[in-house]
C-alpha cells in the first residue's frame, strides 16, 4: 500500500468512541497505514467538549471537510454510527470516494432500537460506571477485561447531552436510507458473528441497498471487532484497499463513461479515452481506432437514446462490465452490455458494446449511420447502400 496510486484511507469511529479505537488495527497492518486518518468526531475523543447540536449531517460534513484536505482517491471506513456517516460523506464527494468499508453497520434509515435500549445508551454520557457494562453486553462471550476497560475509557469524557443527541441521530437515521444508496462503488460490509446489535443478518439487508456489495462475518467478535479481533479486521480492510488500488482505473472509467452518456458530449468521451482507443460494437461492421473517431461515434450514439439506465456494474482488474437498458426514439426498448478495458494510466483503451434484440440493433445502426453522415463512412453501419 505504499505506491503513489494507493488511495488515502479515513477510518471513522462510532458512538462513544474516538479515533484511537482504530489503533489495534493500524498496529497490525503496520507501515502501510502511514497517512491513514483516524479523526475524532465532534463531541467525542479530544473533541468531547464541542458544542452541539450533533447530527449525522454535521459529522458527515466534518468527514467531507477532511476529504477536501487529502489528495487523491479516498476509501472511507466506518464502524457502527460511523457507517452512516461515511455513506453520507461519500454522497457529498462522489468523485473522490472510491470504496466503503462498513464495520458493524447501522442502517442509514436508523437502527430503531427499542425505547429501553435507546434510553439506556442516551444516558451513558458522563456515566463512567455504566459504560463498561454496555460494552460487555454487545461483545463476544467472555471478552477480555482489559479490552472492555480500554473501550469504556474512550467514552469517559463524553457528555450526556451529547449522547442523547447522538443516539437520536443514529437511531432515527435519515430518509435517504429507505432508498437504494447513491454510492455506486464497491462496498465491504463486515460484522462480528456475536454482534447482537448490528447482526450478520442486518448486514445482509443493508448490503442490498448497494450496487457492488459483499458481506463478511468476523469470528470471535461482537460489536467492536476492531478491538476484539483486530488481526481479522486488519486483513479484510487492507485486502479491500489493495483491491481498490488495483481497480481504481476501472472505477474511474465506469464513472466517466456513465457521465459522458449523461452529458451526451463528445468532449466528455475524449477526456476518458486513450489516444489509441479501440472500439467494436455489434451495431458496426468493423472496429474503429483512435480517440477522435471513437468519440465522434459515441457522441452521436448517446443522442439517439430517449433514456439510458445502467442496471448492473462489476469490475475484474482492468475490465469493467456495465449492463444497461435504453429507450430509443419512439419508445422502443433495447438492452445490452458494455465492456471497458483500461490501461495503466486509467484511460479507456478498449470498448466493446453489444445490443439486443437484433431488430433494435439494426434500427439503431441505421439511425447512427444517418446521424454521422459526412463525418464517418456509411459502410461502417448496417443497411448502407
Amino acid at each position: 500500500m505504499t505506491s503513489q496510486t494507493a488511495p488515502a484511507v479515513v477510518l471513522v469511529h462510532g458512538f462513544l468512541d474516538s479515533g484511537e479505537v482504530w489503533r489495534p488495527v493500524l498496529k497490525v497492518i503496520g507501515t502501510p497505514t502511514n497517512g491513514w486518518s483516524i479523526p475524532d468526531l465532534p463531541g467525542m475523543g479530544q473533541l468531547w467538549n464541542a458544542e452541539g447540536p450533533f447530527s449525522l449531517s454535521r459529522h458527515a460534513d466534518a468527514i467531507t471537510n477532511l476529504i477536501d484536505q487529502v489528495n487523491g482517491d479516498i476509501v472511507l471506513v466506518g464502524q457502527s454510527m460511523g457507517t452512516q456517516i461515511v455513506e453520507l460523506a461519500a454522497r457529498n464527494r462522489p468523485q473522490r470516494v472510491i470504496g466503503l468499508v462498513l464495520l458493524s453497520p447501522i442502517p442509514l434509515a436508523g437502527a430503531h432500537a427499542p425505547a429501553e435500549v435507546a434510553d439506556l445508551l442516551a444516558s451513558s454520557g458522563g456515566n463512567a460506571e455504566i459504560q463498561p457494562a454496555l460494552r460487555r453486553q454487545a461483545m463476544a462471550p467472555e471478552p477480555k477485561a482489559e479490552v472492555v476497560e480500554w473501550l469504556a475509557g474512550l467514552g469517559r469524557n463524553v457528555k450526556r447531552s451529547t449522547t442523547e443527541q447522538l443516539v437520536s441521530a443514529w437511531n432515527e437515521g435519515v430518509a435517504e436510507g429507505n432508498s437504494p444508496s447513491l454510492f455506486e462503488g464497491p462496498v465491504l460490509l463486515a460484522t462480528g458473528e456475536a454482534d447482537s446489535f448490528a447482526t450478520p443478518q442486518s448486514a445482509k439487508e443493508i448490503a442490498s441497498r448497494f450496487r457492488q456489495a459483499s458481506v463478511v462475518s468476523i469470528p470471535n467478535a461482537g460489536h467492536w471487532p476492531h478491538a476484539e479481533n483486530p488481526q481479522f479486521v486488519a486483513r479484510i480492510i487492507s485486502d479491500f484497499v489493495a483491491a481498490i488500488a488495483t481497480n481504481t482505473g476501472a472505477s474511474k472509467a465506469q464513472g466517466g463513461w456513465a457521465q459522458a452518456f449523461g452529458d451526451k458530449s463528445e468532449g466528455r468521451f475524449v477526456e476518458n479515452f486513450d489516444e489509441a482507443v479501440v472500439f467494436e460494437a455489434s451495431a458496426m461492421t468493423a472496429r474503429v481506432e483512435g480517440r477522435e473517431r471513437v468519440a465522434t461515434i459515441l457522441g452521436a450514439a448517446s443522442k439517439l437514446y430517449e433514456a439510458l439506465e445502467f442496471t448492473r456494474r462489476s469490475q475484474d482488474g482492468d475490465h469493467s462490465y456495465m449492463e444497461w437498458e435504453v429507450r430509443l426514439r419512439g419508445g422502443e426498448r433495447a438492452s445490452g452490455i458494455t465492456i471497458l478495458t483500461t490501461n495503466a494510466s486509467g484511460k479507456i483503451a478498449g470498448i466493446a458494446i453489444h445490443h439486443r434484440p437484433l431488430s433494435s440493433l439494426l434500427r439503431f445502426s441505421a439511425e447512427l449511420r444517418q446521424a454521422l453522415a459526412g463525418k464517418i463512412e456509411p459502410e461502417l453501419f448496417y443497411g448502407a447502400p
